[in-house]
């Protein structure tokens, strides 16, 4: 399952977009994504390329000023499941959006939990591979995280076309 699916089409449509409006001109923009396409993101994220079934279900996310919220249901080994919550902050880090888990409220998790560590890495990898650069350069310089939206500035170059 592709992972970059809700971010790469809007990233691409707004490159696009400014490569047909302004050519070869470096634009910067803010992309606002709503509850659903962060909901999707997320929901993706934890699908792994290895076809291996999912080993948290994300449940729903609720987007707070600061944070996102992510409620989940961990699958153990034994069959059972821990339903909880754990609060999401993204950020940018060398032009690419890092996916922080800074509370866990599971049973049986801590935020230095392996398993969240894996599940940190899902997410930050959604994240930071979520632009295409086959058009050009993408860099994220920004993001804000409000009641019911994610903001993510974008800078794009586009490729030199000789």
């Amino acid at each position: 399952m592709n992972t970059r699916q809700p971010i790469t089409l809007i990233v691409l449509f707004v490159a696009l977009a400014l490569t047909l409006a302004c050519g070869s001109i470096e634009q910067t923009v803010t992309i606002t994504l709503n509850e659903d396409d962060i909901n999707r993101l997320i929901e993706q994220a934890v699908v792994t390329n290895d076809n291996a079934a999912p080993f948290f279900e994300i449940t729903s996310v609720d987007v707070q000023e600061g944070f996102i919220r992510v409620y989940l249901t961990y699958h153990q080994e034994d069959g059972n499941t821990v339903s909880g919550s754990c609060d999401l902050v993204i950020t940018v880090q060398d032009g690419k959006l890092k996916a922080t888990i800074t509370a866990v409220a599971i049973e049986g998790f801590s935020v230095g939990d392996e398993r969240i560590t894996r599940l940190n890495e899902l997410l930050t990898e959604a994240f930071a591979n979520a632009a295409p650069t086959d058009q050009g350069q993408v860099e994220f310089t920004s993001v804000e995280i409000g009641a019911d939206t994610l903001k993510i500035g974008v800078k794009f170059t586009p490729v030199q076309q000789n």
